[in-house]
């Protein structure tokens, strides 16, 4: 009887280590799989944080480029602003050429009270003198300072600006004039009538030299 049961009991011997066997490689290959996909799903993670990463560090490199620019722009206006207004030799002919067919016209100053705005002002007051024009002092402007040989009041605002008092329609064609043939020349200037000229001898065009503009 035993003699029977033995190869019986060899035989699910080794049945029951096959099958534990087989159980254990399933349960490998299953915790492998497990692992994998982990690995895969954390790859892939790390590839996307990686990707965010450079994306991050280039819009900074960007930034960064732009504010370097931004800054390099505002040391170039800076520096543009420092310059004081020059009038070139070429301006300084034109305005003489145009201007000279009101030899004789009355002229005087009002400026922000700045040298550059009166180093202007020295120029100016060579170019008219140069086309004829006669210098007056100051019929304009509270305080008074001199400049270039003459007084000159002192006024606020900025760029230039020509005005004749509202009784003087004489110096109406100059002042028209004087205002175009700047603005020909590069140098932007307006021109105006006001009351504060009325009255006021002898009768001139008032430039008003204000500071320089920003833009």
């Amino acid at each position: 009887m035993v003699e029977k049961i033995l190869p019986w009991a060899n035989v699910a011997y080794i049945v029951v280590v096959a099958l534990g066997s087989y159980g254990i490689y399933q349960l490998n290959a299953l915790v492998n799989a497990n692992k994998d996909r982990e690995l895969a799903r954390y790859q892939a993670g790390a590839g996307v944080q990686i990707e965010q990463a450079k994306s991050k560090a280039l819009e900074a490199e960007v930034r960064a480029a732009e504010a370097n620019e931004r800054a390099e722009q505002a040391q170039l206006e800076l520096a543009k602003l420092k310059q004081p207004r020059i009038i070139s030799d070429r301006q300084r002919e034109f305005i003489v050429r145009h201007l000279s067919k009101f030899a004789g016209q009355h002229f005087g100053f009002s400026a922000y009270p700045d040298p550059e705005a009166h180093e202007l002002i020295i120029q100016l007051d060579a170019v008219l003198k140069s086309a004829g024009w006669v210098r007056v002092p100051s019929q304009l402007g509270a305080i008074e300072h001199d400049v270039a040989g003459d007084t000159v009041g002192t006024s606020a605002g900025s760029g230039l600006a020509a005005f004749i008092g509202t009784d003087n329609e004489e110096a109406e064609p100059a002042v028209k004039s004087l205002s175009g043939t700047f603005r020909l020349a590069g140098i932007q200037c307006t021109y105006n009538k006001t009351e504060q000229l009325v009255g006021k001898e002898p009768k001139a065009v008032i430039i008003h030299v204000g500071k320089k503009p920003v833009d």
